[in-house]
């Protein structure tokens, strides 16, 4: 057998076991922080992917879009052109997205995150309901509350596994990046020539191009 076959042979065993993720994110920021936010989280769909149907899915909250989206065109297209609904209520978002990602194939490693710089310890129980939701309904999820700047998260004694952690905006591609085990022996991008369904963004927000139609999502430019 061949150096090149085996190469190839172990690569094959690896993409085997390599369990894709399905992860569901709510942003619940305020203004200055909504774009680099949802910059780091296109740069996160397109590190985790490399074709057209990745695997791994990026799902980003919004009321309207009730499935994750499976190309990584879609799943850019609807982190791109997120805006924030009025009347946000964290409550009905983690409960929404808990229900999106635990109904994923059981093989998938399943994360939940709240990205936030609002939170309030009154909140404590409806932050806590996506868990019992994701307990009764054995989804298995992993839950992590991300909090940019200082916000006196209060863990939650029923569930000692659940991450709340406080960062910076620009930490947080990395941070997402390990939490989804992002593999680079597994997942082997080409710099040099990406895939058409690849989307770039700068760090300052500068358009964007995809293969899908935002109205897909029911948003357009103009909203």
């Amino acid at each position: 057998m061949t150096t090149q076959s085996v190469n190839i042979t172990e690569k094959e065993e690896n993409m085997e076991r390599y369990n894709p993720v399905a992860a569901g994110i709510v942003i619940h920021v305020s203004l200055k922080h909504l774009e680099p936010v949802k910059t780091a989280i296109i740069n996160v769909i397109n590190k985790i992917g490399t074709q057209a149907y990745a695997d791994d899915r990026i799902y980003v909250y919004h009321p309207e879009l009730t499935r994750i989206p499976v190309t990584r065109g879609e799943q850019v297209a609807a982190t791109f052109y997120f805006v924030p609904p009025n009347n946000f209520d964290v409550e009905l978002a983690l409960k929404q997205t808990t229900y999106i990602v635990g109904y994923e194939e059981q093989d998938m490693r399943k994360h939940v995150v709240l990205i936030t710089d609002q939170y309030s310890s009154k909140k404590q129980n409806k932050y806590k309901k996506a868990l019992y939701i994701d307990r009764k309904e054995r989804f298995d999820c992993a839950f992590h509350f991300l909090g940019l700047g200082k916000q006196d998260f209060q863990t939650f004694e029923e569930f000692p596994d659940t991450e709340f952690l406080d960062t910076d905006v620009t930490e947080l591609e990395g941070i997402l990046l390990e939490r989804f085990k992002y593999e680079t022996s597994i997942r082997e991008r080409t710099e040099n020539s990406p895939s058409s369904d690849c989307c770039q963004v700068s760090d300052a927000g500068e358009d964007c191009q995809f293969n899908t139609r935002a109205t897909q999502f029911g948003w357009d430019e103009a909203n």
